[in-house]
């Protein structure tokens, strides 16, 4: 490959080099707390939001914590299964879906 073009995998970013000075993101931090929380809507344990989104676990770690501390998605566990965690979203993360959908309509 290009020194021009490459994959660089940030803390929770990937971006990708298009010219030599110019870095470009594919996916903001909102669209991937969008994903999140839609992956979310039913329940999912961790694993199946990170492969859903499309994120290491240490970008899930990040992305649940910041998720969890705002109230947009709560941790619950199973009946039976203390050590099984699920993530659902709440109310106020289904408020937030509408407003992210209604946004990037209109900016289409």
């Amino acid at each position: 490959m290009g020194a021009l073009f490459g994959v660089y995998l940030m803390t929770s970013k990937i971006r990708v080099r298009t010219e030599p000075h110019r870095v470009v993101r594919k996916r903001s931090d909102i669209d991937i707390m969008a994903n999140v929380l839609s992956a979310a809507k039913k329940g999912a344990k961790k694993t199946r939001i990170m492969y859903s989104c499309n994120l290491s676990h240490s970008q899930l770690q990040v992305y649940l914590q910041i998720l969890l501390e705002m109230g947009f998605l709560a941790s619950n566990s199973k009946k039976g299964d203390a050590n099984l965690n699920y993530f659902k979203t709440t109310s106020k993360g289904l408020e937030f879906l509408d407003a992210y959908r209604a946004l990037k309509s209109l900016m289409t």
